[in-house]
Parts: C-alpha cells; sequence; structure tokens
C-alpha cells in the first residue's frame, strides 16, 4: 500500500492538472491571436548509439497549433492542430544556424547601408555642384544603386531558398507541385510567397526552430504559409 501511494499521488496530480485545462472541443478558446505559430518540438525515436554505446535520441517531431489567417479564406474562421513528422534535429538546428546567419549578414548590410548614406551626405558630397564635378558623383550614385539591387537580389534569392528549405523540412511529403517539382517559393495555389524578408520573421524563424524553446507568438505572413504547408 505504501508502495502504490506515491503512483496514486502522482496520478492525482496529472488528473488536477488535466482538469485545469479547457475542454477540447466545442468552441475555441478566444483569446488566441490571429496569426499564431504555436511549435513545440520534441526528442522521439528512433534511437542511435554514440560510440560510448549509450543510446541518442537524433530525432525529434514538433506539435503545431495555428491561428486564423486572413491570407486565405479557408483559414479565415478556423485554427489548426497538426504534427511536424520525424526530422533529423541537426537537420533543424542547420535550418536554424542559417536563420540566424542570414539575419546577422542582413543587419550588417543595413548598418554599412546606413554608414554609407551618411557618408554621401557629408561636406565632400556638397561640392560636386560646380563646373562639371558632379557628373562623376551621378555616376558614382548610379553603380552604387546598380550594386545594391544586385546584393538586394542575392538576397531574395537566400530569403527565397531558406522559405523552401523550411517547407521541405516540415512537410517532406508536401503535395505542393511548385515545391516538390519545379524548386519555385509558391503557395499551392500557384500565387508566389511574399513574406517580407526583415529581421521581425526571421527572428520568428530563429525562435521557432529552437528545439528546446521553440515559438509561441503570431507573426500573419509565416502563419499564412505554415497553414498552406499543412
Amino acid at each position: 500500500a505504501e508502495g502504490g501511494g506515491e503512483e496514486a499521488a502522482s496520478v492525482g496530480v496529472g488528473a488536477d492538472a488535466v482538469a485545469e485545462l479547457p475542454g477540447i472541443g466545442g468552441t475555441s478558446p478566444s483569446e488566441l491571436p490571429e496569426g499564431l505559430v504555436c511549435m513545440q518540438w520534441r526528442a522521439c525515436e528512433p534511437r542511435s548509439n554514440d560510440d560510448s554505446g549509450h543510446h541518442l535520441r537524433n530525432q525529434i517531431d514538433a506539435f503545431v497549433l495555428l491561428g486564423q489567417s486572413a491570407l486565405f479564406d479557408e483559414f479565415k474562421e478556423t485554427r489548426q492542430i497538426t504534427k511536424v513528422t520525424s526530422v533529423s534535429v541537426d537537420e533543424v538546428q542547420a535550418l536554424q544556424r542559417r536563420a540566424a546567419a542570414f539575419r546577422h549578414a542582413l543587419a550588417l548590410r543595413e548598418a554599412e547601408a546606413d554608414a554609407g548614406g551618411g557618408d554621401a551626405k557629408g561636406g565632400k558630397g556638397g561640392k560636386g555642384g560646380k563646373g562639371g564635378k558632379g557628373a562623376p558623383a551621378d555616376d558614382a550614385s548610379a553603380g552604387g544603386d546598380e550594386a545594391m539591387s544586385v546584393s538586394e537580389k542575392v538576397v531574395q534569392r537566400g530569403w527565397e531558398k531558406l522559405l523552401l528549405d523550411l517547407h521541405l523540412l516540415l512537410r517532406p511529403d508536401t503535395t505542393n507541385t511548385y515545391v516538390r517539382e519545379e524548386g519555385r517559393l509558391c503557395y499551392s495555389t500557384g500565387d508566389p510567397v511574399s513574406i517580407k524578408c526583415d529581421n521581425e520573421a526571421l527572428t520568428f524563424l530563429e525562435k521557432m526552430l529552437d528545439v528546446r524553446g521553440g515559438s509561441n507568438k503570431a507573426h500573419p505572413g509565416l502563419c499564412g504559409f505554415i497553414r498552406d504547408i499543412m
């Protein structure tokens, strides 16, 4: 009887905890924000052995709660609970590191652009108005604009590749033929994905791909994107 007391106490605590949870079924909780992406990773099978013979859990999956999304008519009034199937923890962490590196690189690029703009507005730039001295300045400005345009295209391609790989990570068996067969970043409707590449989106992806923490925040663009994937 004494041995069973601890087990009974444990069961009792579990029952109390479950009793405090909102009921499943009926009306959905109204306080969940639109565009919510709640993702929680957990270790799962299969296991592998390291050189010492210890069992390592090298696979993880995730439970996902997705809020309403105004991007698609069928998602405007509904929420979705779904699951990311088993995937290598190394693959998830590698994608998270890419998002972090992308964010740092983007921040450096923006800082350099701000610094360059500050120099252009300095005293030396003001002397280009006399005689023919304005022409070289105009040429330099045009060259800078062209370089910036090339840089923006490189950033956009990198961002699209990151989202493509995220799509295939979350749903390797995707039914989106644009992604699976053509490698094009499109919604299942064929419309191009147009999520702005900025610090907010990249920070959000970093958090979402954090296998120790996961995400519990709203991002309307990424929520709609993930709902379409899942």
